[in-house]
């Protein structure tokens, strides 16, 4: 499903990029195939729906001290991020 989003949306991007205009997507293919591995689905498998997407010219990997991202808003409302709190607690 993250995938045919993607796909749904080539056009405009691609429009805008024609246009001159800088895209800067939040979490864009890169981000769903690891949030899919980390589930343990097969990295292949999970990468080849992306295949013939436009690539990024850049990517950035933010790096945050856990405890500290868990002060964040709405933090733990996803189930990684609740399993992760588990894990640095200690917990497995």
């Amino acid at each position: 499903m993250f995938s045919a989003n993607r796909w749904e949306s080539i056009g405009k991007i691609q429009d805008l990029l024609r246009d001159g205009v800088t895209c800067i997507v939040d979490r864009y293919a890169f981000s769903g195939v690891a949030y899919s591995v980390a589930n343990g689905l097969d990295f292949d498998w999970c990468k080849a729906p992306d295949i013939g997407l436009l690539k990024p010219d850049i990517v950035f990997y933010l790096k945050m001290d856990p405890l500290l991202a868990s002060n964040r808003g709405d933090y733990g409302q996803e189930e990684y991020e609740n399993r992760f709190i588990l894990v640095i607690n200690g917990h497995n």
